[in-house]
């Protein structure tokens, strides 16, 4: 009895040893069959970037999974610590993603693939994150007006009274572009630029980078601050109203201390608790990839960081903007002086 009980042991766990080893065969032959899943934490909407991530899944086999966060990505990421699930974040604004790299909340991004695909103005020293788009702070003025300005700095001449429309200084479009202010000029400058554009506003500072646009096309303002992708969003929208507006107006690059654009970045992070690295890895080396700069350019107006992106006709009058090529990190470092100074001449009162 006692050794028919071991035989019978010894053929469960050869049975069992069996199949073991099958399974394991079976992993060998047919990696695809446990795919990974790439989990994502995003600011950018989800009309915009699926359409992408999609792409990715169809040309690697690997599934995303996207929670959109509007503007708290980077805050849940710090609050989950080791327990977060995120193994990529996706920001739609610079000084975010220096937040990301200071407070060590992503890790470098040890792909040769990368690196070289983005300039080094748009990457952190370290790899911490890379940018995706540049987006564009441009002027915008009425399509047939004669007007002679070609800087930011003309903005504060007491000849432009009553006639800038542009939206809260608290805005971290406005106050990265102030933060870029005080690196060049200083922040006594700064502070004078800064009192004479808010004496030169047409309205007290309200909506969004579209009603700037639209207060342009109706004559409330000669001169408006807004990002560039705006316009040809609207130009080309579905909406009889947004384009109307659109064809009303034009857009004027203006200099920055004499060195080009002011220009704000989306860009993406390989999250510090990655569970999914090389996957993640993969998603990243996909997104600055010549693909899905494309379809960034096409769906979103915005400019690629790949200057050999092939960009839709309706871009074409943007590319090869001289761009001021400040690191974000240098903006980062004069964003908290750049919101005192808003409140210092009560900007937005």
């Amino acid at each position: 009895m006692i050794i028919k009980i071991k035989k019978r042991c010894f053929d469960h766990l050869a049975t069992l040893a069996l199949l073991f080893g099958l399974c394991c065969a079976m992993l060998v032959v047919s990696p695809g069959a446990l795919s990974e899943t790439v989990n994502i934490y995003t600011e950018r909407q989800l009309v915009f970037l699926q359409p992408i991530l999609d792409k990715f899944t169809e040309a690697t086999g690997i599934d995303t999974e996207v929670l959109y966060l509007d503007k708290g990505a980077v805050e849940r990421l710090r609050n989950e610590g080791a327990n977060s699930l995120a193994d990529v974040i996706i920001v739609t604004d610079a000084g975010r993603l220096t937040k990301l790299a200071e407070e060590k909340l992503s890790e470098p991004i040890d792909n040769k693939v990368v690196i070289d695909s983005v300039p080094a103005w748009l990457r952190a020293p370290d790899s911490r994150w890379v940018a995706l788009t540049k987006r564009h702070r441009v002027l915008f003025v009425a399509r047939d007006a004669q007007l002679k300005i070609n800087s930011y700095e003309q903005l504060s001449l007491s000849s432009w009274h009553g006639n800038i429309c542009l939206r809260s200084g608290l805005h971290p479009y406005n106050i990265n572009l102030i933060a870029a202010y005080i690196y060049h000029h200083g922040i006594n400058q700064a502070r004078t630029w800064l009192t004479g554009l808010k004496n030169n506003l047409a309205r007290s500072p309200q909506g969004n980078d579209r009603a700037q646009l639209k207060g342009v096309a109706s004559g409330e303002c000669k001169v408006a601050i807004a990002n560039l992708y705006y316009y040809y969003k609207m130009l080309n929208s579905d909406d009889p109203a947004e384009r109307e507006v659109a064809e009303k107006v034009r857009w004027i690059a203006p200099q920055l201390a004499g060195r080009g654009v002011h220009t704000n970045l989306s860009g993406i992070a390989l999250a510090k608790h990655a569970p999914h690295r090389a996957s993640a890895l993969a998603l990243i080396e996909y997104m600055v990839g010549s693909e899905a700069q494309r379809l960034y350019a096409f769906a979103n107006y915005e400019l690629p960081v790949r200057p050999d992106t092939p960009l839709p006709a309706a871009l074409q009058p943007a590319f090869g903007l001289i761009e001021d090529k400040i690191s974000v990190f240098d903006i980062a470092a004069w964003r908290e002086a750049a919101s005192d100074l808003v409140y210092e001449v009560d900007f937005d009162g």
